[in-house]
């Protein structure tokens, strides 16, 4: 998050709290004495560093008119001190970087090679986003076998996550795959309901169709008793979407 009044660009850790998630900022990413910095906008890039954009003006605000001032075009008061056409860019990287923290971008792909499914693990997020959407947007169902092959991978980060799963696991929902309940498809979601990674299990959840067999597999993969609350939540609200309105009865 970016305060451009106060010169600064918030670090924020995000972490569980109940079915839902709490942020504090301990530390700024960035901070200037400069009276012309003005971040506006930070975000990773597809190098997997952080870039911040600058306003870089000495006046950033709009409102009020101090005293003095008339207020001229969109409420913003005059002042010859607002620069209209500079600003700076920011790449921000680790003190001692390795060669893993500066992912290339190959500019050369065509959409087609894009779509490789095993974009799906890179290490920056970014780029497995826009893999995820090109996949979809392609629509060429012969990638699905590589994408169960991605969830069956029980494998878990550091964080207890598996990105290549989650994502294979939204690319198939997205490819519009798992409506046939005696699919393949439908077959790896169902089984990722008890993957070691909660990330999966609730992403495994929501992209379910809501659809009799959907009801089904949450039971015997007994999910009502997930550890995790948000795989919980998001299995209660399944289980009330795919029952027709017998959620109560399915739950005991």
């Amino acid at each position: 998050m970016c305060g451009p009044t106060g010169k600064l660009v918030g670090t924020f850790v995000i972490e569980r709290d109940g079915a839902g998630m709490k942020s504090s900022s301990p530390i700024n990413l960035l901070a200037s004495n400069d009276e012309w910095t003005a971040p506006i906008m930070a975000e990773v890039g597809p190098d997997g560093n952080v870039w911040v954009l600058d306003w870089y003006n000495f006046i950033v605000q709009h409102n009020p008119t101090p005293q003095g001032f008339e207020t001229g075009k969109g409420a913003a008061y005059e002042t010859k001190l607002r620069d209209k056409k500079y600003g700076r860019i920011y790449r921000i990287v680790p003190d001692r970087p390795r060669d893993a923290d500066f992912q290339p971008v190959n500019k050369k792909l065509t959409k087609v090679e894009s779509c490789y499914a095993d974009q799906l693990t890179h290490p920056t997020m970014q780029v497995r986003l826009h893999a995820q959407r090109l996949l979809v947007e392609h629509g060429d169902t012969e990638v699905v076998p590589e994408l169960i092959s991605l969830i069956e991978d029980q494998a878990v980060d550091g964080i207890g996550l598996n990105v290549g799963a989650i994502h294979a696991l939204n690319t198939l929902h997205g490819l519009g795959v798992l409506q046939d309940d005696s699919s393949p498809a439908f077959d790896a979601v169902t089984k990722a309901l008890t993957h070691p990674s909660a990330g999966v299990r609730l992403n495994a959840v929501r992209v379910l169709p809501e659809i009799p067999a959907t009801l089904a597999a949450l039971q015997e993969a007994n999910v009502i008793a997930d550890t995790d609350n948000q795989v919980l939540l998001a299995t209660l609200l399944k289980m009330s979407d795919s029952s027709g309105g017998k959620a109560g009865r399915n739950l005991s």
